[in-house]
Order: structure tokens, then C-alpha cells, then sequence
């Protein structure tokens, strides 16, 4: 059985526009917003090093782009389509 920690990211419902940092993008809806080059990040100081992490990304409308999910300098995966990404 798997079992999981607490939710380590701050406000990811999007609830307010509040706890990321945002460059060329909103908050707004309960959506994060962003068109090109902007982004979204929030440092998490309570990882630890060897622990796993399960990150989840829905991305549900999508024009034009890719977004990517980073955990620490890790690089992901680039998505351009609406689907929930794990």
C-alpha cells in the first residue's frame, strides 16, 4: 500500500493569487494562467534528499506551447496537451 505525505506545495488549487512566484503569468479562476514564456515555481524547503516526491500537473485548456514539471534542477518532461500528468 502507498502511502503519502502532506501536500508540500502552498495554495496548488490556485485558489488565490498568492505563494508562487509568477513570471508573464495570473492566477485567476483557480487556474494559473500563463502564455509563452511564463512560469510558475515555488521553493519547497522541506524536501529531503533520497525521499520520493510525486509531483501532478492538470493541464486543462491548452493553446499553443509546452509546460514542463521540475522537481528541483530535475527537468521534465514538456506536455502540450489538456490531461493530468503525474
Amino acid at each position: 500500500m502507498t502511502q503519502y505525505g502532506p501536500n508540500l506545495v502552498r495554495n496548488g488549487t490556485f485558489a488565490t493569487d498568492t505563494d508562487w512566484t509568477k513570471v508573464a503569468a495570473i492566477i485567476t479562476g483557480g487556474k494559473g494562467d500563463f502564455n509563452g514564456g511564463g512560469s510558475f515555481s515555488q521553493v519547497l524547503a522541506s524536501l529531503v534528499e533520497d525521499d520520493t516526491y510525486q509531483v501532478v500537473c492538470t493541464i486543462s485548456d491548452y493553446v499553443a506551447g509546452s509546460a514542463t514539471m521540475k522537481l528541483g534542477g530535475t527537468a521534465g518532461t514538456k506536455r502540450s496537451s489538456p490531461a493530468t500528468f503525474t
